[in-house]
């Protein structure tokens, strides 16, 4: 760890350009040991150009500024003490959910102002997902109420950045770590052998579907098949077999795969009857009046990153891999979503004027739309 805190300060005087080191760190478990990594990170970290910490939960009780540790085995040295050289933004949110938008938002502004010359530091303290063999980082109490960080949506968030892969660094001391090596960075970690993957088990056979589960997915078919929708690779499958079911063939179905489109269409009408909420709430009008269910367009990844950045997080509630966005349809599988609500939502947003949201307004919104839905 030193070495590599004396390699960023060597960075930040000898790189060309403007030579700025900008770190943002989260510290994901409030856990004590948890906190003492980024407590050492943060002072190793000390004297960068910009520092942002930010915190999942509130710490435990043990581990607050007021707190005085007893000393380890008699040892008075023992005794951990905080550094006065910490410097940087600290940012604790009680909600996990909301930390994760303000965490991956902030990397995506850094990554958008640095210049070639700076160099980016990622420090990310938590516990790692090994079951699945994903490397997915724990926000919160693993053992409790969660939501999980991945890789993707930090790459996400560096998406369109002018540093080359040599100087933005990842630092996860988290198990699993070596499974968060990617193009996009530079890895740094203490696990960097992966955990081994378990012998799987066979795959028990789906059960078939029960009358109410039948006409459930047959309504929801035909709502689904009434309107077109866009070809993207995730929901081609999706539009072939739900205008199956429509048909009035659902028995040609396997019952894994009646499963899955079952899940996947709740989930569509789920994320369209949010979206038209949210719009309401916020008293943006349906764009071009076209409801939210007959939205084709599936380009508008770009609409909801400006969306979010002037407050109404779109793509954190819509697309990006987070907590409640997607479906998992079997162990181990990708989290199915799609585009249309959100870039209906993204079009309602630009239509009402690309009006500034704060942060309280829009978390009303959400929660006004998820007591319905």
């Amino acid at each position: 760890m030193p070495l590599f805190a004396e390699r960023i300060r060597s960075l930040q005087q000898q790189g060309s350009g403007s030579g700025r080191v900008h770190v943002i760190g989260l510290l994901a478990a409030p856990k004590i040991e948890m906190d003492a990594e980024l407590e050492a990170w943060r002072d190793l970290l000390a004297g960068t150009t910009t520092a942002a910490w930010f915190i999942a939960a509130p710490r435990d009780a043990e581990s607050s500024a007021e707190c005085e540790w007893e000393p380890v085995i008699g040892d008075p040295q023992a005794q951990r003490r905080r550094s006065a050289h910490w410097a940087g933004e600290v940012v604790t949110l009680p909600n996990i959910h909301h930390t994760k938008t303000r965490f991956v938002r902030r990397i995506r502004r850094t990554a958008a102002a640095a210049e070639a010359g700076d160099a980016i530091v990622i420090v990310l303290c938590g516990h790692g997902e090994a079951e699945e063999g994903t490397g997915d980082i724990f926000l919160g109490d693993a053992d409790a109420d969660s939501s999980l960080l991945e890789k993707l949506e930090i790459e996400d968030g560096l998406d369109g950045a002018k540093i080359p892969q040599e100087r933005v660094f990842l630092v996860s001391p988290a198990g699993g770590s070596a499974l968060w090596r990617s193009a996009v960075w530079t890895l740094v970690a203490a696990h960097q052998t992966p955990a081994p993957t378990p012998t799987p088990t066979p795959a028990q056979p789906a059960p078939p579907l029960t009358p109410a589960e039948a006409a459930e997915l047959f309504r929801l078919a035909s709502e689904y098949s009434a309107h077109a929708h866009a070809l993207t690779a995730p929901d081609v499958p999706v539009i072939a077999q739900a205008r199956i079911v429509a048909a009035g063939r659902a028995p040609g179905l396997p019952a894994t795969d009646a499963r899955a489109l079952l899940a996947k269409l709740r989930y569509h009408a789920r994320m369209c009857r949010r979206a038209a909420r949210i719009a309401a709430a916020l008293g943006w009008a349906a764009p071009g009046a076209v409801p939210v269910e007959a939205w084709v367009r599936a380009d508008g990844l770009r609409e909801m990153h400006a969306a979010e950045e002037r407050g109404a997080a779109i793509a954190s509630e819509f697309f990006l891999v987070g907590e409640g966005v997607g479906v998992r349809v079997g162990k181990g599988a990708r989290r199915w979503k799609t585009m249309g609500p959100g870039t209906w939502l993204a079009q309602a947003w630009i239509r009402a004027g690309r009006p500034e949201v704060e942060e309280s307004r829009w978390r009303a919104a959400v929660e006004y739309a998820d007591t319905l839905t």
